[in-house]
Parts: structure tokens; C-alpha cells; sequence
């Protein structure tokens, strides 16, 4: 079997630390009801390779917007040390509209957040799934991409280039607006009965719907030997994110994704 690296490490050994963050976040949301599911590649990993993904160098998890604000009103009074969650209400310069929870006791950079005072440990995507209507999903996708976007370049986690010229008047505003804006539009719908949801927090503008249902109906399988919850549906949720999710990719695209630059374990 290939071994994969980031840095000096071996991807297997991060994995261990993420797997860690999972059992304590699975802890935590058993105790208080909150409803998730393994996400993205993730969910791929659990269900292709009965754990990791061999050269993923992140973990996903995904629940409702309900959920997930149960989650984060509580997170920090129960995760047990060295772990602590932190999203976009929690810090200023952070620089995602997705929460993310961290070990604190690791090293984990990413060469485009370096410069931010935020946590910098090995860390698990949390991501909020919010209520969509199929007929202006790519609408309300795009809007929050954009201003997704305008609050990377205003946290220089992304270079200015000259197509972003167009963001510049949203460029005034300060953070805290821009997350506030994100917000709304991200949630806008959550109001309504709708039967699908998106996970519109996620980065690009072309991004898959749901049936809520998915979040809903759930099975706990093994991973790297704990239980953890998918969708009973598990086969239609992964074909939202890849075409075929059970073919390997091509060797020279088994690699580690997310700019890595700094590890300590």
C-alpha cells in the first residue's frame, strides 16, 4: 500500500488525530440529540474504504442549520481539551462560513490562513446544510459564493486578481457586515417547508441538494472501528459529489489537497 506524507508526517498518523476530533464531537452530539452525518469525502472514505481515504488530509461532517446552532451554542462548554470549536460568530478574522473544531494541542497551517490569529490545529469541517427551493438554488448558491469571496480577499486568504474588480465596493464593508450578509443568504430560506437542502457554506457556486430526509434517516456503520451516522441513502448522497464515487482515482490524483505547510503532532 503507497504511503502518503504532509510534511514529515504521515497522513495515517493525522488521520488519528482527526478521528479523535470525530469521537468527540460524535460524544457530544449523542449527548444532546444533535443529528449529523459523515460528509464528503469523508462519507466517500467510510463507504469505499471502510475508514479514511488514504491521502485525504481532512475530515467532513455535515448537519441541519438547527443542528449545527444547537451544536455551536454548546460545543465550547462540553468538547472535553485539547478540543475547542470556532466559526465565523466566534472570531473576527475567521475566515470560513463553516464552523470548524480544532485540536489544540497540534499543528496543522494552511498556507492561506497562516497570517490570521486563528486556531492553526489538525481540525474537522463542520458544515451547516440549510434549506434551498430547486428553482433559485444556483442563485442563492452564487450570491453566497460572492460574498464568500469578497471576505477571503478582504482576509488576504485569496490574491486580489483583476476579475475580482467587480468585488470592490463590497470590499468596504467590514467583516462583521459581510458575515452578516453571508448569513442571511445562506438561511433565507429556513423559514419554509422545503423538501431540499444545500450545503451552501461550501466553497464554488455549483453545489448538490438534498432531500432533508437524507439528514434525517440515518445508520451508524464502522469507521477505523467507532459507529458513525450516514444517510441511509448513502449511495445518492455521494453521487451529489462525484460522478463515480467508487472508482479510484488516476494515481497522480491520490495526493493530499489542502496546502499544508506546517504539521506538529
Amino acid at each position: 500500500m503507497a504511503e502518503y506524507y504532509v510534511g514529515d508526517y504521515n497522513v495515517r498518523d493525522i488521520q488519528m488525530k482527526m478521528l479523535g476530533i470525530l469521537i468527540e464531537v460524535d460524544r457530544v452530539c449523542r449527548k444532546y440529540g444533535i443529528r449529523y452525518v459523515l460528509d464528503s469525502g469523508t462519507l466517500l472514505g467510510a463507504i469505499r474504504h471502510k475508514g479514511f481515504i488514504p491521502w485525504d488530509d481532512d475530515i467532513d461532517i455535515a448537519m441541519l442549520r438547527e443542528d449545527y446552532d444547537r451544536f455551536r451554542a454548546l460545543a465550547n462548554d462540553e468538547l472535553l481539551p485539547p478540543y475547542v470549536f470556532e466559526d465565523m460568530h466566534s472570531r473576527r478574522d475567521y475566515p470560513n462560513i463553516f464552523g470548524k473544531c480544532y485540536n489544540t494541542e497540534t499543528r496543522y497551517v494552511q498556507k492561506n490562513t497562516v497570517h490570521l490569529s486563528i486556531q492553526q490545529g489538525v481540525f474537522m469541517d463542520i458544515f451547516p446544510i440549510d434549506n434551498v427551493e430547486l428553482h433559485d438554488k444556483k442563485k442563492q448558491c452564487r450570491i453566497v459564493a460572492s460574498l464568500n469571496m469578497v471576505r477571503c480577499l478582504k482576509q488576504k486568504t485569496e490574491p486580489f486578481e483583476l476579475r475580482h474588480i467587480f468585488y470592490l465596493p463590497l470590499l468596504l464593508l467590514p467583516v462583521s457586515a459581510l458575515n452578516h450578509l453571508a448569513l442571511h443568504y445562506m438561511t433565507k430560506k429556513n423559514g419554509k417547508e422545503t423538501e431540499y437542502v444545500c450545503p451552501i457554506c461550501q466553497s464554488g457556486t455549483s453545489k448538490p441538494a438534498f432531500k432533508r430526509t437524507m439528514f434525517l434517516n440515518t445508520l451508524d456503520i464502522d469507521f477505523k472501528g467507532h459507529q458513525f451516522p450516514v444517510p441511509v441513502e448513502y449511495e445518492e448522497y455521494l453521487l451529489g459529489y462525484y460522478k463515480a464515487p467508487m472508482e479510484l482515482p488516476p494515481e497522480d490524483k491520490r495526493r493530499p489537497t489542502h496546502g499544508i505547510i506546517e504539521v506538529k503532532l
